[in-house]
């Protein structure tokens, strides 16, 4: 019976990965070192998305050397709240001839899970919203070098829309309405 066992013999616990989400997005206000994206999934995902948010010339927009397109990913932590300050990744895609994200702002991109599936990407789940200044790594002495302009992070600027609940999971031999308020009573 459940006496002679402990929680950690009939439990097992979930949500202990990280989720990652991810999108494409828009730094605008970069003097002159950003670039025209070339032609990609990721060019025309984020023309259709400043077409549906009304956005007048997004070719226009998109074309300036004072924006780059990149893609922004953040990794959500188990058992994060809707408090909680993340941190997301902007990166360049390969190929771009952004020079630097220095001095960019970062405009509100939506985070969900993505797969991509027949050369679309498809969503998943919204987990966050995401915009601010992007910080560019301060140590980079030679301004030559664009690898390390080409990345920044936005730093707490994801706003989680979702929890990350933890989970203990009963083993099927001992689920029982009994056993989880046990367990309940036990751990609270």
């Amino acid at each position: 019976g459940l006496a002679t066992q402990t929680i950690g013999r009939i439990t097992a616990t979930g949500g202990l990965d990280l989720i990652q989400v991810e999108n494409v997005g828009l730094v605008v206000g970069l003097k002159g070192t950003g670039s025209n994206p070339r032609p990609s999934i990721w060019r025309t995902r984020m023309f259709e998305e400043m077409t549906r948010r009304g956005v007048s010339d997004p070719g226009g927009l998109l074309s300036s050397s004072d924006t780059a397109l990149v893609l922004v990913r953040a990794f959500i932590p188990p058992g994060a709240s809707l408090v909680d300050k993340v941190d997301a990744e902007v990166v360049v895609p390969p190929n771009s001839s952004t020079k630097s994200l220095r001095h960019g702002l970062l405009l509100e991109v939506n985070l969900s899970q993505t797969a991509l599936l027949g050369n679309r990407i498809r969503d998943g789940v919204l987990w966050a919203k995401v915009a601010g200044p992007v910080v560019v790594s301060p140590d980079t002495t030679d301004m030559t070098d664009s690898s390390m302009q080409q990345r920044g992070r936005v730093l707490g600027g994801v706003q989680l829309s979702r929890r990350r609940d933890l989970q203990l999971l009963v083993a099927k031999k001992y689920q029982s309405i009994v056993t989880a308020v046990q367990i309940e009573n036990s751990i609270n």
